[in-house]
């Protein structure tokens, strides 16, 4: 083992102290945001689909480079769409970080759910020792 690593302190059962309100208060109001995460990354996912569908659809130069190719290459397309294209490119990175971001807490939040869980348990198996 590295010498540098140190093991983490191993606490006893005696020496664990039961939450207080604060700290109950704490997770209760951290589980209700992870338990809800959950829903709001799911429609968040569900209209970016939507959305793509629509451009798809609606505006296939705002989406779809092949259709985008194929007019530049019959010189079809018109100079105020590539001003759209050009105004639009800014909204669609920031889209693309935002989805980003939302990946990450979707991970961010599935492990929280899974140390308020063990955060639970614990408090669940400490009062079943001092009953």
């Amino acid at each position: 083992m590295n010498s540098r690593l140190k093991a983490a302190p191993t606490i006893t059962i005696s020496e664990r102290k039961m939450l207080d309100e604060k700290d109950l208060e704490f997770i209760k109001k951290r589980s209700f945001f992870a338990r809800w995460w959950t829903v709001v990354g799911i429609v968040m996912l569900a209209v970016l689909g939507v959305m793509a569908l629509w451009l798809f659809v609606k505006v296939p130069n705002l989406i779809n480079p092949l259709h985008v190719i194929e007019q530049l290459k019959a010189g079809t397309l018109q100079q105020s769409s590539l001003v759209v294209m050009a105004g639009m490119l800014p909204i669609v990175v920031l889209g693309l970080l935002l989805v980003c971001c939302a990946v990450i807490g979707f991970a961010f939040f599935s492990n929280e759910r899974r140390y308020l869980r063990i955060i639970k348990d614990m408090q669940k198996s400490e009062e079943n020792e001092n009953t």
